[in-house]
């Protein structure tokens, strides 16, 4: 059975956290079965437009597709500017949270600042979401799961209720947030999603305990059974055994 996974660094195996965990995080326990052929197109930083398009031009020769959504406010730069920056710069967070790698990265992380300031907004954010998520609904119909990544905004989109056609009822976000009260409760440095994460040795921002459950999760589905993640899915860690883990400077 060939899957293919797309999504950002809640995906991606290889370029985020302590390179000691990149083997336990459940992308890579799913590419050691021998009964799946695994190609993963996440990268992290990137975001959910980049994710779609990737997703519709590599998805025609697989069996299963693995869908992780993230911020709809990533965008990529055009590939006319990519010879211009580092390969690290050719995803930009309009919301901010860009270290300016040189000239022509900063006025791209500037321009599309300006764009989030002037038109956009939490209701386009949610629907624009919604949209992708009800598309590949419709392409891929049972045989794709969508988990979607990264919360949304506690304050109301005026009256629209927030139900996407997710997977899942908790996002990945929530489990990594779950965690931070296990890992750093103790410690003055507290990780942010937009923050330094020199001292989160997370990959994929989950632990290998979470990445185990989700990783059993998706085997069933890949089975043909039901998909479920909801907060009574939540482990609890040991305190000391989690902080000695993972908050270490990688």
């Amino acid at each position: 059975m060939k899957v293919k996974i797309f999504g950002d660094s809640f995906a991606d195996n290889t370029r985020n956290g302590s390179p000691d965990f990149y083997s336990r995080s459940w992308p890579s326990l799913l590419a050691k079965e021998k009964f799946l052929q695994v190609e993963n197109y996440s990268r992290a930083g990137s975001g959910l437009h980049w994710s779609f398009n990737q997703c519709l031009q590599n998805s025609q020769d697989c069996d299963k597709i693995i869908f992780v959504g993230s911020h709809y406010y990533r965008w990529y730069l055009h590939e006319s500017f990519h010879n211009q920056v580092p390969e690290n710069g050719h995803h930009v967070m309009s919301a901010g949270g860009n270290p300016d790698l040189n000239t022509t990265h900063k006025k791209a992380v500037d321009a599309a600042m300006k764009f989030h300031l002037y038109f956009d907004n939490r209701e386009f954010e949610y629907n624009s979401t919604a949209v992708y998520y009800q598309y590949l609904r419709h392409l891929f119909g049972k045989d794709i799961l969508i988990l979607q990544a990264t919360n949304f905004p506690q304050e109301p989109v005026k009256d629209i209720p927030l139900q996407l056609d997710t997977d899942n009822q908790i996002t990945l976000q929530d489990i990594s947030v779950h965690e931070d009260d296990f890992i750093f409760v103790d410690k003055q440095y507290r990780p942010d999603v937009r923050g330094n994460m020199d001292y989160d040795a997370r990959n994929c921002h989950i632990t290998h305990w979470h990445s185990a459950m989700l990783y059993d999760k998706i085997l069933n589905w890949l089975a043909g059974k039901e998909f479920s993640l909801t907060k009574k899915d939540l482990l609890r860690l040991n305190k000391q055994e989690a902080s000695r883990m993972y908050c270490i400077k990688w």
